[in-house]
């Protein structure tokens, strides 16, 4: 029997007098035991559809046609109360942001027996030891001391599980994954993707799930369907859709998701080895050490790893290649940070979120710093704005030390080092023009007067590819990525050496992150500025960053040139992360070549 199918499904939104038709003739269906992704762009109707399927929509939204049926039941026009008898028991959901999703108030485990309470699932004896059994299940460790804690006590990871360990607790027959996976590191996210799949072969559940990632899609899914404003623009089994895309928007999702490209041989945005070579880009990329300091580093490097994580002590520092002194053709780094620690607490409770962290970045090239969360790749970038002081260690732009400024002349520091933050959403005052957003900086770095500042705006918003008529216009009546592009013209306004990007993309769909990206490189081409690159995302890295750190618990497990790093990992955590980059089954079917 068919667990869900949906029949020429059609959804629209009243708002104010006027009526949006947002779905517009979706069908699909799932079968015991399948996943089936719907991949599209934000807006594209993907979510809407989910949530009609399962009586979840807004209160300004309604079916305006077709029809759903899940398992046996027609549940076209159904109410409420008919479908809190499905939901938990029928249909499981599994949220977006797991951070969000949680009553910070309930113990973890309270909040995983709400389904099997509402659902008046057997006595509060039974139900703690479900929820005992469902943490234990979905790889939570310690159950019993996890049930007990608040979800402010669990990393995101943990967190997710949590939800997942709710959305199946009454073993119901589908799950609807909405953007499940999004929020978190690629290992992680590789975990729970693989959590979903053992859930699936151990009960036949079948899986909804909902995404703007085409390359998660590709790799989990049996059948893909893909939505562009409502319309399903192609529908298939996953090999067939990737390795024969019908559709013009498939090839361009395809063609723009960076985990493909960062599969792909060529890549378009990043200087390859011998345009490197040629430009002065050092081999490796603590370009200031001396050798006395790396031999150090590379020592405590190798006792710690073995102490504390007990990896493969496989780090080949690159003392002597580093100390570039006699090569003359090789520019001074705009940005050199060495041996970096920031501690947080006291005595014998302090904690090195930061430990023994050094870097340089080139004129005009891109240093990434990647990790998972918690590896210290943030408080590192808040270092070198100059948002925090270090613990120890020293950062210098341009050769002067910046770590100890004060008064103005960390003011003049604050006009040579920018940041373009993550969320284009909450980066941008909602009270002011985008004018006056653009000219802020000039105004409270006292540069030119009112007219040149005018002019100035107008100029940097041209170079964003942005029109003048957005100078007048207020964040909201913005796209998500018009906003970043605001945000990128804001930080380049003061002419910035240094751009600090932290997860400047990663909030994006992949259409709208790949624009950003060749905007971005087109910049940097045209201004000679360079980047500090933050991020989760390897592919992303890959297709952007020259040179890259690679952090873990705050140490630098391997550092290097991107293709060096990428393409001949040295150490065990660094190939774990390339491994769980989504995509490969595409690059498998060829869908590459398809797209290209």
């Amino acid at each position: 029997m068919t667990t869900l199918r949906i029949e020429d499904l059609q959804v629209s939104y009243t708002v104010g007098r006027e009526r949006l038709d947002v779905v517009r003739g979706v069908s699909l269906e799932i079968e015991p035991g399948q996943l089936l992704a719907v991949v599209g762009e934000s807006g594209s109707g993907k979510t809407t559809t989910a949530q009609a399927a399962t009586g979840l929509l807004a209160s300004n939204g309604a079916v305006t046609g077709g029809r759903v049926l899940i398992g046996e039941h027609d549940v076209t026009g159904w109410s409420e109360k008919r479908f809190r008898e499905l939901r938990g028991r029928s249909i499981g959901w599994i949220p977006q942001d797991p951070n969000n999703s949680l009553n910070p108030v309930k113990r973890v485990g309270e909040s995983v027996a709400e389904v099997l309470r509402i659902h008046r699932w057997k006595d509060r004896a039974a139900r703690r030891a479900r929820v005992i059994e469902l943490l234990d299940y979905v790889g939570i460790p310690n159950p019993e001391l996890r049930a007990r804690q608040y979800p402010h006590e669990l990393s995101g990871g943990m967190k997710q599980r949590v939800l997942i360990a709710g959305a199946i607790a009454l073993e119901p027959a589908l799950l609807i994954a909405d953007e499940a996976t999004s929020a978190l590191d690629v290992t992680v996210q590789a975990t729970i993707l693989d959590l979903i799949d053992t859930l699936r072969r151990d009960s036949g559940t079948a899986v909804l799930m909902v995404t703007h990632d085409l390359a998660v899609a590709a790799d989990r899914s049996d059948r893909l369907v893909v939505l562009r404003d409502g319309v399903v623009q192609e529908a298939g089994e996953t090999e067939r859709v990737l390795a024969d895309p019908a559709s013009a928007y498939t090839r361009r999702l395809l063609r723009d998701a960076p985990s493909f490209a960062s599969l792909s041989l060529a890549d378009p945005l990043r200087l390859n080895v011998s345009e490197g070579a040629e430009a002065g880009l050092p081999e490796t990329v603590p370009a200031a050490h001396s050798a006395e300091i790396t031999a150090e580093n590379r020592a405590k490097e190798r006792l710690r790893l073995v102490q504390r994580d007990a990896l493969p002590s496989s780090i080949e520092a690159s003392g002597d290649a580093l100390g570039l002194a006699g090569h003359t053709a090789t520019p001074a780094p705009v940005v050199v940070a060495r041996n970096l620690v920031q501690s947080f607490g006291h005595g014998g409770d302090a904690q090195r979120a930061v430990d023994d962290v050094s870097f340089s970045i080139a004129p005009g090239s891109t240093h990434a710093i990647v990790g998972e969360s918690g590896s210290g790749k943030t408080t590192t970038a808040r270092i070198v704005l100059g948002f925090q002081r270090p613990t120890s260690g020293t950062v210098q732009i341009h050769g002067q030390e910046i770590t100890t400024l004060r008064g103005n002349a960390l003011r003049e520091l604050r006009r040579r080092v920018q940041m373009v933050y993550q969320n284009p959403f909450g980066s941008l005052d909602p009270r002011q023009s985008i004018a006056d957003i653009v000219i802020e900086p000039l105004r409270n770095f006292g540069i030119g007067d009112a007219a040149s500042r005018r002019a100035r705006a107008a100029e940097i918003i041209d170079q964003v590819a942005l029109p003048a008529s957005v100078l007048t216009r207020r964040p909201h009546e913005l796209s998500g990525g018009q906003r970043q592009r605001v945000a990128i013209a804001r930080a380049l306004g003061p002419g910035p050496d240094v751009v600090v990007l932290d997860e400047a993309v990663s909030a994006l769909d992949v259409t709208v992150q790949a624009r950003i990206l060749e905007l971005l490189g087109e910049l940097q081409r045209e201004l000679g500025v360079s980047y500090l690159f933050i991020s989760h995302d390897l592919a992303v890295v890959r297709q952007l960053s020259h040179t890259v750190s690679v952090l873990r618990g705050g140490l630098v497990v391997e550092e290097g040139r991107t293709d060096s790093v990428f393409d001949r990992p040295e150490h065990e955590y660094t190939r774990q992360l390339i491994a769980a980059i989504p995509g490969r089954r595409a690059a498998a079917t060829g869908a590459l070549r398809s797209a290209s």
